[in-house]
């Protein structure tokens, strides 16, 4: 019955411990990811191409503004 007992706290802690382990590594993927990123960032000067406007924020004289 004691040994009985002692498994079970094994598996407690057990379970407690992959709990925290796979919370700690989801933060330390985080924080990979967000150092992967950078290095995606757009060099100096590069403008990513802007969302056009949609026509619905122009009235029809304002059209030449999106040439």
């Amino acid at each position: 019955m004691h040994q009985m007992h002692q498994m079970h706290q094994m598996l407690d802690n057990f379970f407690f411990f992959i709990s925290t382990m796979t919370f700690d590594n989801s933060e330390e993927q985080l924080q990979l990811d967000e150092q992967d990123l950078s290095i995606f960032e757009e060099p100096e000067g590069y403008l990513p191409p802007q969302p056009k406007p949609t026509f619905q924020t122009f009235s029809r004289k304002d059209e030449h503004l999106l040439q």
